[in-house]
This record gives structure tokens, sequence and C-alpha cells, in this order.
């Protein structure tokens, strides 16, 4: 199986990138980059979610080489449902009932996910 380092430098060949285009959608010199294609630096979190977004792979995939089992209990699948139906009604319901602070940390939570997914659009729109 192809280590990391195979995996990434495969990844940017099959996408027509150079060393320096990736590197500087990490915010990071060429030579910083190289040195994860040779296996000799990791790169941190939030650089494995960006390259992970750049090619299309999951950051499990990226990482191992295998995609995370997608398999759910039933009563995972049975919650998941259960969401999916009453999320509306629920989430409103409960949430104007719910005291200032715990309001504030939903809040933030969505907060944290709208900057998260805002940035994946720019990223998207850069590489049109």
């Amino acid at each position: 199986m192809a280590s990391f380092a195979e995996r990434l430098r495969q990844l940017r060949l099959k996408n027509s990138l150079t060393q320096k285009q990736v590197a500087d959608k990490l915010g990071i010199t060429e030579s910083a980059y190289g040195f994860y294609e040779q296996g000799k630096r990791d790169p941190s979190q939030s650089s494995l979610v960006i390259l992970s977004d750049l090619f299309g792979v999951s950051t499990d995939w990226l990482l191992t080489g295998k995609e995370p089992s997608t398999a759910a209990s039933s009563d995972e699948q049975e919650f998941t449902e259960w969401i999916k139906e009453n999320m509306d009604d629920l989430f409103f319901y409960e949430f104007n009932k719910s005291p200032e602070e715990m309001k504030q940390e939903a809040i933030e939570t969505f907060r944290t996910i709208w900057e998260i997914e805002k940035k994946k659009a720019e990223r998207r729109k850069g590489k049109e």
C-alpha cells in the first residue's frame, strides 16, 4: 500500500498541479511542501483538510489509503432519520426555550460551520 507521501504526490500529479501550486494553496513554501511528498514532514491538521478538499478525497483516505467505515448501527441510523424528519420543529422549539448561554454556544457552533463552508466555497471558486 502506498504511503501518505506517495498518495499525496500521486494526487498532485493526477490533478496536474506543481508543488509550488499546492504549497501556495496551503500557504507554505514549496520546499516545505516537498518535504511532505518526501515523507520528511507531516502536514498540520488544517493543511490536511485543505489537501483533502483540494484533491476531493477524505482525510482518512489521504492519511491511510482507506475510507472510514460507513456502517452505522441501527440505533444510529434510526436516530439520524428521526433528526432529519423532526429537525425544524425540534430545533427551533427547543432553541427558543433554551437558556441564553446555551443559545450562544449553539450560535457559535453554527458560526464555525458557516465559516468552514464559506472557506470551502471560496476555494472552489478560486479553482474555476
